[in-house]
């Protein structure tokens, strides 16, 4: 079979045709980032690689018996301060408080959204990568020096701040950015008033089309977008402009049509995003086929919803594999994956809001979506490790102090011995409890206190506390008795992200960890894919 693949990423459906069983002849594949190009021919290497899909004439190319493609994913996720704490950007509905540029929270009275291909990636100074469309304004400031006329000497002098497009943003440009804690450890800040002016790094044109969002804000039309100070001007929004698809910047969804068009091929598939039914009629009416919507979590550990355009014939759903996060994590992972103090206490402040949104996920059932951006803005799935379990007794034996005679201690059960001494860590009481048994039991590693409202597991035990991001702690009520849990949390491994895809173990080896996960999630779930190509040979 002689196939051309558009938007092919690291050729996961170069994967899914040895899969199916189907011989592939030739294999074509446009793509233009290097590190997934890297993947595709380490695994590949007699793929034909064709770079820049606008480029790409399909009358030259011969026969062609499928062609297959799915649209660049580059997600929504951008984190907006809300009064309530952070909220992704697609989810800000009219009516929400929202923190402006004048430090205070104020009304969204209009949400937008269209669809743009002048989408940048952003790098400011200790924050999260954010992908911005190039009109967008962000509030800026430079630094200047000034000659004093009597001294001769130079003095620092900043602008006043100004609303600048992101095209338009250059070296020297200082971001205006809300005050935190991780911020406050970086060296030779720049505070001024409210808000800490963070150096502008560099920006990336990215090679997509996607759907963008903005909002109208009430009095002051800004509010905080990955922490950092923008603007809501209607002149950069564009406002009611929604998913027009005859609107060039839907370039990238015409470049599969123009090429369909050209290569006539036997069988073709598209792939895109779950959207609103008028976005995926107007897709439906240029490929003349309706959308099949297939869920990843039928085939993997994975929640991966995805609409599937194809004119391979009988369709059918995947057989429920019954596949669970817990059948593909590591039983050791590298320690470079634990999360350490700052995601601990961000998560911890947050807990409920992102558990209940899916924005993370701790021991799951079932993994949420992968996304490009999954762990640059501390989103994403997360697996809670479980070094040791100890049985402690939690009745009324244990006696309170009525003041501290030493430092930290707060009590002891049954009776004031080295065994059963109770002291305080992080301001939660930890106990020196004999009958948990040796290790860190005699280090005074344990937590005692109020049960969270948030889970970890599915079931017993819930989160009690975390401490500092290497230990988990967990107190349960059950028969006067306390599970201890030591543990930590991490994030998938590169591996387990492929195993979500269901791709072999080390496919995307070779490349940096941090292209691993954003190519991992860029890409497709080898095994649907692989189901819908069976159709053709059946």
């Amino acid at each position: 079979m002689r196939v051309l693949s558009l938007f092919d990423g690291i050729s996961c459906g170069r994967v899914a045709l040895d899969r199916a069983g189907i011989p592939v002849e030739t294999y074509y594949a446009s793509e233009i980032h290097q590190p997934p190009i890297t993947v595709a021919q380490k695994n590949y290497p007699s793929t034909i690689q064709l770079g820049d899909v606008t480029k790409v004439d399909g009358t030259q190319l011969g026969e062609i018996d499928l062609l297959i493609g799915g649209s660049p994913c580059f997600r929504a996720g951008t984190l907006i301060t809300t009064d309530k704490g952070y909220k992704k950007v697609e989810d800000i509905q009219k009516g929400d408080m929202v923190l402006t540029h004048m430090n205070r929270f104020r009304e969204v009275v209009a949400p937008m959204v269209t669809l743009s291909n002048r989408i940048y990636a952003l790098h400011i100074q200790g924050r999260a990568v954010t992908h911005v469309t190039e009109d967008h304004p962000y509030y800026v400031r430079r630094l200047t020096f000034v000659k004093d006329k009597e001294t001769g000497e130079y003095a620092k002098v900043f602008t006043e701040p100004e609303w600048k497009a992101v095209k338009d943003i250059t070296a020297g440009d200082l971001i205006g950015s809300t005050v935190d804690e991780d911020i406050l450890k970086q060296d030779d800040l720049i505070i001024i008033g409210s808000f800490v002016w963070l150096p502008f790094r560099r920006k990336e044109l990215l090679d997509l089309a996607d759907t963008v969002y903005n909002f109208e804000v009430a009095e002051d039309n800004s509010y905080v977008a990955n922490n950092c100070i923008v603007h809501n001007c209607q002149g950069f929004s564009f406002a009611g402009k929604q998913l027009n698809f005859e609107d060039p910047r839907s370039k990238l969804f015409f470049e599969y049509v123009r090429i369909l068009e050209e290569v006539k091929p036997k069988y073709f598939l598209l792939e895109n995003v779950v959207m609103k039914k008028e976005y995926q009629d107007i897709i439906s009416k240029y490929l003349g086929i309706k959308p099949v919507m297939i869920d990843s979590a039928l085939v993997s550990a994975q929640r991966r919803k995805r609409l599937y355009w194809t004119n391979i014939p009988d369709l059918t759903q995947p057989r429920d594999k019954g596949i669970l996060l817990k059948d593909i994590v590591h039983e050791n992972a590298d320690l470079d994956t634990i999360m350490g103090d700052s995601w601990v206490k961000w998560f911890t402040e947050r807990a409920d809001y992102l558990l209940s949104k899916k924005y993370v996920a701790i021991n799951p059932d079932k993994a949420i979506t992968l996304t490009a951006r999954q762990y640059a803005n501390w989103n994403g799935n997360f697996v809670m490790e479980c070094l040791k379990e100890y049985i402690v007794p939690f009745d009324t034996t244990l006696k309170v102090l009525d003041k501290e005679v030493q430092s930290g201690k707060m009590g002891y059960f049954r009776k004031d011995s080295q065994a059963n001494r109770v002291y305080y860590l992080n301001n939660k009481a930890v106990t020196l409890c004999g009958d948990a048994g040796g290790g860190a039991a005699k280090m005074g590693q344990y937590l005692f206190g109020d049960v969270k409202p948030y889970e970890v597991h599915i079931k017993e035990p819930r989160v009690d506390d975390l401490t500092d991001g290497q230990k988990f702690y967990t107190l349960t009520h059950k028969e006067n008795r306390g599970v201890l849990v030591e543990g930590y949390i991490r994030r998938l491994t590169p591996i387990e992200c492929e195993r979500l895809q269901t791709l072999p173990d080390n496919y995307t080896a070779g490349i940096s960890n941090a292209q691993r996960y954003a190519a991992l999630g860029n890409g497709w779930t080898v095994d649907v894919i692989a189901h819908i190509l069976k159709h053709i040979i059946e």
